[in-house]
């Protein structure tokens, strides 16, 4: 290309150069200085875009150059960041898999106890566990209104029929309650469909650990239990309740009667006795549970008795209902009286 431009006068190709160059050897009006100039161009312009396209390559080879650095780095990050989730992925699923295996220990382990509860039970009492937890199942709020009463099944109870009709402890149960049912099945505030709650030969010790297994499975229905008994000369009469719930103050058990034992302590008495806790309880379940008027206490009274033990232990549970309904109130509770 040096040998061109010399040939041409000129020293140096660049457009400077070249532009003085033309002015100098250019003739007005002459036609080879027009194709002089033409000439120049064209290899100027060759030149020119030959720098451009070595220019141009050069960047082109630098993006490319770039681009795949960046290409490399990120498939090398990409591979490393694969391996990591890998890994705790995998380590994920195997605190997943040992949560697993230790829920499956603990459900085996409460299902064993379970299986030997469902033994103890089956000791006791004569109701059926599948028959309650289908009561619960398919109950409504209307079928849970009246609480469930169930007298337990204590020797003392036993001991009417036994003296008296020479009853086996077998059958004295179930006529013991069959005489409950009798005289005070017009308390319609409660339910007696489970009266004989215990196994007929099978009699109640502890009252308050009975009461225990019975609230495992039945507290989710309101019950009312009551433990007949005698001990140290006195007349006793212990009662286990709860109410609709599964909460741990829910349950509920303490003597309600203690009076010194005589001989008129019969079976009339007794009977008495039990319907007069059993009322105390079912107005309680019905004024503070339900927002529903009470009405087992007012019938007994209206019934009265000629007994003065009877009378006295029935305006005490009267009292003791009141006080605690005039509580609630307090506390801002909707009642009725």
């Amino acid at each position: 290309m040096s040998n061109i431009f010399s040939e041409m006068g000129f020293s140096d190709p660049t457009f400077e150069t070249l532009r003085n160059s033309i002015s100098g050897h250019a003739i007005k009006g002459d036609p080879s200085s027009y194709y002089g100039l033409m000439m120049i161009s064209s290899v100027f312009s060759r030149i020119t875009g030959q720098s451009f396209n070595r220019s141009n390559q050069n960047t082109e080879f630098d993006y490319r150059k770039e681009i795949n650095d960046l290409r490399k780095e990120f498939s090398g990050k990409q591979k490393e960041f694969e391996v990591a989730f890998t890994r705790k992925f995998h380590n994920a699923a195997l605190h997943h898999e040992l949560d697993l295996l230790k829920i499956q220990s603990e459900n085996m382990q409460n299902l064993e106890a379970f299986n030997a509860f469902c033994v103890t039970w089956n000791k006791i009492f004569e109701l059926n566990i599948n028959t309650i937890i289908g009561q619960i199942k398919n109950s409504t709020l209307d079928d849970l209104n009246k609480p469930r009463l169930g007298i337990a099944h204590t020797p003392f109870v036993d001991s009417f029929f036994v003296k008296k009709e020479s009853t086996s402890y077998g059958q004295a149960y179930n006529l013991f309650c069959e005489a409950f049912c009798r005289k005070y099945g017009a308390l319609n505030d409660i339910n007696l469909d489970w009266i004989t709650m215990w196994k007929s030969d099978r009699n109640c010790i502890s009252p308050k650990s009975d009461a225990f297994i019975l609230h495992f499975i039945m507290q989710g229905l309101p019950s009312i239990i009551l433990f007949p008994i005698q001990k140290n000369n006195k007349f006793i009469i212990q009662m286990a309740t709860w109410s609709l719930g599964t909460m741990k103050n829910n349950f509920y058990f303490n003597t309600m009667c203690e009076i010194p034992y005589t001989d008129e302590i019969d079976l009339d008495f007794t009977l008495d006795a039990i319907a007069i806790i059993a009322a105390f309880a079912a107005d309680c379940y019905s004024s503070f549970y339900c927002n529903r008027e009470a009405t087992s206490l007012n019938f007994l009274q209206q019934k009265g008795y000629s007994n003065i033990k009877l009378n006295e232990l029935l305006e005490k549970q009267v009292a003791k209902y009141k006080d605690s309904l005039d509580l609630f109130q307090m506390m801002g509770l909707n009642t009725n009286k």
